[in-house]
């Protein structure tokens, strides 16, 4: 989850809980395609 600010709470514990339960991890792929912090 990257906490996007239009993501409402409730929105945001439901997935979260989900993740949880089902004891969810990215796989190596998807981390990679994870977005990076801007450079300044």
């Amino acid at each position: 989850m990257n906490n996007h600010p239009s993501v409402r709470p409730q929105t945001r514990e439901r997935v979260l809980r989900a993740i949880a339960e089902l004891d969810y991890r990215p796989g190596p792929s998807l981390r990679r395609a994870a977005p990076t912090p801007a450079r300044s």
